[in-house]
Parts: structure tokens; C-alpha cells; sequence
């Protein structure tokens, strides 16, 4: 019980700290449905690389606490991860080639990386 003139803590996390279930689990049917969809538009070599990155985000939405954990321990490798699901994204929704896609998202990982690593530079170490 807490005082009057203290406010209540809570004891449960909040919405976007650990989605519910469900929500995580709609990771998968959407991950199944860009690979199906990356790969009648770009061709199975495509749909195969879509497959791998989207699954591994859904598989990493349903076990959302070690994914989280790992993100911290991993902060390059996590953010690298930025570059194989911008590559996809662009290749999505555009009618660049794949070389064009490739680089663009190189050039947008590179940026996140620096921006990412002065993030941490400046950030307070506890």
C-alpha cells in the first residue's frame, strides 16, 4: 500500500515493452506473406532471402525477451541487422535492380551504425 502522497509504481510492464502474444505472433503469417509475395515479384532467390530475413524476425518476435536481451549484449550485430530488411524493403517497393537496392541499403546501414554508435558515446554508462 502506498502513501497518499506517493505515487502508485506499477508492476507490469508496458504495452510496447513486451507486446502481448498475439500480437507477436502475426509476425509469422505477415513474414510468410512478403516471402510469398517478394518471391512471385523478384523470383525464388529473392522469396529464399525474404524467407530467411522475415522468419527470423517473426521467430524473434515470439521469443521477444531474449530477442531484447540479445539486442543489448549485441548492439553492432543488431544494429547490422538494420541492412538485410532494408535491402528487402526497398526491393519491395521499388523497381530499382537488385544491385541498386543493395547499395542504397548498404549506404543506409553504414549511416545507422555511425548514428547508432554516437548514440552510445554519448549516452550515460550506469
Amino acid at each position: 500500500m502506498t502513501h497518499p502522497d506517493q505515487p502508485a509504481t506499477r508492476d507490469q510492464r508496458s504495452f510496447w515493452e513486451k507486446p502481448p502474444i498475439w500480437l507477436r505472433a502475426l509476425g509469422i503469417p505477415i513474414a510468410l506473406l512478403a516471402t510469398l509475395q517478394m518471391s512471385d515479384e523478384r523470383g525464388p532467390l529473392m522469396g529464399v532471402l525474404a524467407g530467411v530475413v522475415y522468419g527470423s524476425l517473426a521467430i524473434g518476435l515470439l521469443a521477444w525477451d531474449r530477442f531484447m536481451v540479445w539486442g543489448r549484449e549485441h548492439p553492432l550485430l543488431d544494429t547490422l541487422s538494420f541492412g538485410p530488411v532494408m535491402f528487402l524493403v526497398l526491393a519491395t517497393l521499388t523497381p530499382l535492380s537488385p544491385m541498386v537496392c543493395a547499395a542504397a541499403a548498404a549506404g543506409a546501414t553504414v549511416l545507422f551504425v555511425v548514428l547508432k554508435h554516437l548514440q552510445r558515446r554519448r549516452a550515460p554508462q550506469s
